[in-house]
């Protein structure tokens, strides 16, 4: 019997579609375009849903980067599908009366649909069920993990190779075994350096995006941190950007001065590997 058919007799009809699409991608680990097209989609569905006509054009782009603002603010969590899920159960007035389908509605309908019964019944079945498949994986191994990503990230510089897609991770692991131990004001001066250079990557976007939706997107981040009111977008793009300028200065050093990186992160392995919650996942 397969996993799905398992649960079947244990959870309701809604339940079961919700936890058929658990293991898509979250909001949180997706592209901007991915979430864009979904919403665009879920938007479309919910009109199809009820019969009625759809949006203007101009009415429509304006829902459609509203909607997905405040997913990207609000729903990290979310994975993708559940999006249409939300839309088509809101205008069923699953969550109560609307009055027309504005951005007001299907907000009120992504707000319900987290609360919804049926999708907590679906996330505990779906926990347990990772819970009985997961092996988890030794203290060891992820050091040993963290290790090679520190020691890998060295080596790219070295050869001038991007670190940015795991440079946060590594910082994460460095500075909890204090290997990179930066003071408050060094923090501050990345992070005032890291915002310049989000604002510079945004706008360098925006020369060559040719998508509408995208260039809005890019300018509410430049927009948020030139006011100094940076949303979870923008705060996220900074941090990254902070960590991957912080990693990359101390590999810059460690290649210069002909570091021994290797053999000063195993001296760390008896301290890290007696740290309590070393599993915890990292800012």
């Amino acid at each position: 019997m397969d996993e799905i058919k398992k649960y079947e007799l244990q959870i309701s009809p809604i339940a079961l579609q919700v936890f058929r699409i658990l293991d898509s991608p979250m909001v949180i680990n997706s592209t901007d375009s991915e979430i864009e097209d979904t919403v665009k989609k879920a938007i479309l569905s919910a009109y199809f849903t009820i019969g009625w006509s759809y949006p203007d054009g101009e009415d429509f782009k304006i829902m459609v980067v509203s909607i997905v603002t405040h997913v990207k603010n609000t729903g990290l969590s979310l994975r993708l599908p559940e999006l249409t899920i939300a839309f088509n159960r809101g205008v069923t007035k699953e969550y109560g009366d609307f009055m027309g389908l504005s951005i007001a509605a299907f907000i009120q309908f992504l707000n319900g649909y987290v609360k919804d019964d049926s999708r907590k019944q679906a996330l505990i079945e779906f926990n347990k069920k990772n819970t009985m498949d997961s092996v988890q994986p030794s203290p060891n191994e992820i050091f040993d993990l963290s290790k090679g990503n520190a020691l890998r990230a060295l080596e790219d510089i070295k050869t001038g190779r991007d670190i940015s897609l795991y440079a946060s991770a590594v910082y994460n692991f460095l500075e909890q075994i204090k290997v990179l131990d930066l003071d408050d004001e060094t923090i501050k001066e990345y992070q005032m350096d890291a915002k310049k250079r989000v604002v510079d990557d945004q706008q360098m976007l925006n020369m060559t995006e040719m998508d509408k939706f995208r260039r809005i997107t890019n300018n509410q981040v430049i927009d948020a941190i030139l006011k100094g009111s940076p949303n979870r977008d923008a705060k996220a793009k900074v941090i990254l950007k902070a960590k991957y300028l912080a990693v990359k200065d101390f590999m810059e050093v460690a290649i210069m001065e002909d570091t021994k990186l290797d053999e000063i992160i195993e001296l760390c392995r008896s301290e890290y590997l007696s740290t309590p919650n070393i599993l915890e996942i990292r800012g």
